[in-house]
């Protein structure tokens, strides 16, 4: 079983080891402790379009410029009516 969860960003190097990979939320990236944070780790990283928290998906460019910077392995790409099949790809 592999595990990861959400841990209080005061307290991200200290659960660190506990954690297989990172399933990161994409509003949380604007931190400047979380994102340092995501960078620096060579776990495998599942990059989430943060949709649930904030009730409405940010933008796809916006996700994939978080995507890019960070160095994320996979994608949740916001299930949001209107996103065309040609945009989700």
């Amino acid at each position: 079983m592999k595990v990861s969860f959400e841990v209080p960003l005061a307290h991200l190097y200290d659960f660190d080891e506990y954690q297989d990979y990172l399933f990161i939320l994409s509003h949380l990236c604007e931190n400047k402790i979380y994102k340092n944070y995501i960078i620096s780790s060579n776990k495998f990283k599942i990059l989430d379009n943060s949709a649930y928290e904030l009730k409405k998906s940010i933008s796809i460019k916006q996700l994939c410029d978080i995507a890019e910077e960070i160095k994320t392995d996979v994608i949740v790409v916001p299930d949001v009516l209107g996103n065309t099949e040609e945009t989700l790809k």
